[in-house]
């Protein structure tokens, strides 16, 4: 069973977490408490706080975006130069 009980310590120490980036769900994992919880506290504490956690999420999501863009970029130059030699055989 989760404990829901963090310690003011713990607590500043999972806000700076995640203000880094940090996952909520594996930072509730090994703190022993919910992701609600964790979302309750930097809620609970300031825009500041809030802010830097949607900042975080939004720089994962990026990155995230930015290799799937990078995969689909390389796949449609494979195909562009496979279509080319196709071509180039049938001349």
């Amino acid at each position: 069973m989760k404990n829901n009980k963090v310690t003011e310590d713990q607590l500043l120490e999972i806000r700076d977490r995640v203000a880094k980036g940090e996952s909520v769900a594996d930072l509730a994992k090994e703190f022993g408490t919910s992701g609600r919880v964790i979302y309750y506290h930097i809620g609970k504490s300031g825009s500041k706080k809030t802010n830097a956690l949607a900042q975080a999420r939004l720089e994962r999501e990026n990155q995230a975006l930015k290799i799937i863009l990078a995969e689909t970029m390389v796949e449609l130059d494979k195909e562009k130069k496979l279509k080319l030699q196709n071509a180039l055989k049938n001349i």
